[in-house]
């Protein structure tokens, strides 16, 4: 795997094949982009190798997907039969889903000054 810009074997200590400080950073904020998930600040230095990382994570990622899929049946069952099942009214209670939307806009100096 290509992390330092090197290959780095899947069992070799990344910290001492050459990555630093500010590139465990780097690469964890890379892993929170990709997974969109929070990650510890000390990913790399609790799990030094590649295989210890890919470890961690894929329970965390066979959480979500399991959470995906159970929001797309539940979203399948009502488009089918038309009604909201006692399920995915509980599911929606312990999940409130949050749509964020935003707007913004900026105005030149000259504009306001007249």
């Amino acid at each position: 795997m290509n992390i330092i810009g090197r290959d780095v074997p899947d069992d070799a200590p990344l910290l001492d094949s050459g990555l630093d400080s500010l590139g465990a950073v780097e690469f964890k904020n890379s892993i929170e982009s990709v997974c969109g998930m929070d990650m510890p600040s000390t990913l790399v230095f609790d799990y030094p190798t590649v295989n210890a990382i890919v470890s961690y994570l894929t329970p965390l990622l066979q959480v979500e997907i399991e959470k995906v899929t159970t929001v797309e049946k539940l979203c399948a069952e009502t488009m089918l039969d038309g009604n909201t099942s006692e399920e995915q009214t509980e599911y929606e209670h312990k999940h409130e889903l949050v749509g964020v939307v935003g707007s913004s806009s900026r105005t030149s100096r000259d504009a306001l000054q007249n």
